[in-house]
């Protein structure tokens, strides 16, 4: 799997799916507004700080559109060896326009 729908997503998290979820913007867009559940490791950081993924899970990065979720999940697949990273289709704005209109975006 290389990418989720918001809606598959909102699924997880409802089922309380075991998964690790990554917001990749900055600290202070984190702190806005966040997917429940998730954690924040930048996209400047993430190559550096892979210990902190667990590719034993299902890793779900998003960014603002999924763009550059979707580079960085390519990155993670090929330097962890593991096909359990993808990222969320359309990214945040995705999950804005599915899930919860209500988001600052």
């Amino acid at each position: 799997m290389r990418s989720v729908s918001a809606l598959l997503l909102n699924e997880m998290i409802e089922k309380q799916a075991p998964i690790q979820l990554i917001d990749m913007r900055e600290p202070e867009q984190f702190e806005n507004y966040h997917i429940k559940g998730a954690i924040n490791i930048p996209i400047r950081e993430i190559k550096d700080k892979t210990e902190l993924i667990n590719p034993k899970l299902l890793v779900i990065l998003y960014c603002s559109f999924g763009a550059k979720s979707e580079h960085i999940a390519n990155h993670l697949r090929e330097a962890l060896d593991s096909r359990n990273i993808c990222h969320l289709q359309g990214g945040l704005y995705e999950w804005y326009k599915e899930i919860d209109p209500t988001a600052p975006f």
